[in-house]
């Protein structure tokens, strides 16, 4: 769904940040620019993305964003 999202709307996949926590969103992370990995996310990813961000329950997806877009 998401390399058919980006076909349509015309969007480079190195333009593209996946945040994820588990197995199923390895697929994803190997087809975009950045990946984010979630500090409570599945520890056989780590050497899979791009960064490790904290917990969801400790901001992480905002840290993440605030880290790669230098906020």
């Amino acid at each position: 769904a998401l390399e058919d999202f980006m076909k349509k709307q015309n969007i480079n996949p190195h333009e593209v940040i996946a945040i994820g926590d588990s197995d199923n969103d390895d697929s994803k992370f190997s087809k975009v620019g950045v990946s984010v990995l979630m500090g409570n996310g599945d520890k056989a990813l780590i050497d899979k993305v791009d960064m490790v961000t904290p917990r969801n329950d400790e901001a992480g997806v905002a840290k993440a964003l605030k880290e790669l877009f230098n906020l």
